[in-house]
């Protein structure tokens, strides 16, 4: 693992542990400062626009051919190739302006229940958000070309930088007077000067940039294939998860929604965990096929990260399954939501199971093989739509929940066929060498601490964290003595001492 992604990495975990603090803190102080009202203006205004901000998988597409053209070093290719990618870009994005002008007049229609001074605030809202998301959108390109060169050390740092400046700035105004219209502003103006460093960065230094030639044309034929594929698994994936609530009010109610959500909300801290590192394997992965390492080198390659990422997802699997209760009854929320604990688990056991697959599922990107996932996820997301409608008209949200775990394992099942019989992945071999030899023991974890959880009759939040150690100290323990490699073990102890240096 070079320094790239080594760095990239940790920048990653950073990013994701300031995002969950500061959900967890600001979000609460920003609530306060602001009101209910112009928060409610503002997260309704960003959802509003987020719709018709759809780029139909241009953006993974971008990620696959640029990672191929620079494992074969075409600039040429690369740079018509983005000239093409910027000009589809641009039509799109007349298409979202003529869209997000069309509905502006019929706000008030739309959204009838908004008095008229809220109604006034948010078509000020709705201007600024839209005019920034017709300024940026056209450079969704930026980021991929930057992963696909493995910048990843600026990448994550240029995100983390734009989410600190945001929240630091925001305080800042808020605490001098400010309010609705200038917490959109400081989004949009933090957002678009990280846009144009990243813009900078790529013409600085790299060499990739959109410049069309007169020979070598890149085939649209083939992006479109690759892009109608990407958007329908986006689309089947949010039938898994979007379409939740929407199936809770029509057979159980509104109430249980918030339950739901609360569940989708941790299981999404532990899949954004968990996956931190997938983003950084298309380079990697390509190169590996282009220099005809696809067999060897690539289940090597997932072996490693799948091992990685068994042991990552485990400890907060194990973690959730022992102490989740407690913390949702006792520190989080409340008595009232109790069912948020057994519906976590449901909605992240598969997550266990499919997040160390993550370089095989880069694989299906570059071997272009997503018109045989989406026929997959079509598969499964008719199957979630049906098992949720009726689970939950029998078990409300855990039904619901029960069903998504369900369907998810069912895709997991027939991923794995097309990895082993169209992939020609060894995937028996990956099962001995990653579930195998880790799940046996984070059962035993499990055990353990459900165990030990009975015995701790200590209350609050320090018996949570009484709790929450053991659980830790338990499963590093078992992990260290019985499932890492000579070689693993000798990577955490040299980290340790280039650290103490």
């Amino acid at each position: 693992m070079n320094k790239q992604v080594k760095i990239g990495a940790l920048l990653s975990y950073v990013t994701i542990g300031f995002n969950i603090i500061s959900g967890l803190l600001y979000t609460p102080w920003l609530l306060s400062m602001i009101g209910d009202d112009d928060y409610g203006l503002y997260v309704l205004a960003m959802s509003l626009i987020t719709m018709f901000l759809i780029d139909f998988g241009i953006g993974a597409a971008v990620s696959k051919f640029m990672s191929l053209y620079v494992a074969r070093n075409d600039l040429k290719s690369a740079n018509n190739f983005l000239d093409m990618v910027l000009r589809l870009y641009y039509a799109i994005d007349v298409v979202i302006f003529l869209a997000l002008i069309s509905i502006y007049p019929f706000l008030g229609d739309i959204y009838g229940n908004l008095t008229n001074d809220q109604l006034s605030k948010f078509r000020i809202v709705y201007a600024i958000f839209a005019g920034y998301s017709i300024i940026q959108f056209p450079f969704i390109w930026v980021n991929e070309v930057l992963v696909s060169c493995e910048k990843f050390i600026f990448v994550k740092a240029s995100d983390l930088a734009q989410k600190v400046l945001t929240i630091v700035v925001m305080i800042v105004c808020l605490l001098n007077g400010g309010g609705l219209y200038e917490l959109v502003l400081i989004n949009a103006i933090c957002g678009l000067v990280v846009c144009t460093a990243k813009i900078i960065y790529i013409y600085t230094k790299t060499p990739y940039r959109p410049r069309a030639s007169a020979k070598g044309q890149f085939k649209i034929r083939e992006l479109l294939f690759f892009s109608v594929w990407i958007s329908i698994i986006s689309l089947m994936q949010r039938l898994f998860y979007n379409i939740a609530p929407s199936v809770l009010a029509i057979t159980v109610g509104s109430a249980s929604i918030a339950v739901f959500s609360f569940a989708s909300t941790m299981e999404g801290y532990i899949y954004t965990v968990g996956s931190a590192v997938s983003g950084m394997l298309l380079p990697k992965v390509t190169r590996l096929c282009e220099n005809d390492e696809s067999d060897e080198g690539v289940m090597s390659l997932m072996i490693r990260v799948g091992r990685y990422q068994m042991l990552l997802v485990g400890l907060f699997v194990v973690g959730w399954i022992t102490v989740g209760n407690r913390f949702v009854c006792d520190i989080w929320l409340d008595q009232r939501y109790e069912k948020v604990f057994i519906c976590a688990v449901f909605l992240i056991l598969p997550d266990l199971l499919s997040i160390p697959q993550q370089v095989a599922a880069t694989l299906v990107i570059v071997k272009n093989m997503v018109k045989q996932q989406g026929l997959i996820y079509i598969a499964g997301g008719i199957l979630n739509i049906g098992l949720m409608y009726l689970f939950s008209k029998q078990a409300g949200v855990i039904g619901a929940c029960v069903a998504i775990c369900l369907s998810y394992m069912v895709l997991f099942i027939l991923m794995n066929i097309m990895y082993q019989v169209k992939m020609n992945l060894k995937m028996i071999h990956f099962y001995k060498e990653v579930y195998f030899k880790i799940l046996p023991f984070q059962i035993i974890s499990c055990v353990v601490g459900i165990a030990i959880n009975r015995y701790n009759t200590i209350g609050g939040i320090k018996g949570f964290l009484v709790q929450s150690g053991v659980t830790v100290v338990v499963y590093a323990l078992l992990m260290y003595v019985f499932v890492l490699k000579k070689d693993e073990k000798s990577l955490i102890w040299n980290t340790m001492k280039k650290r103490k240096r």
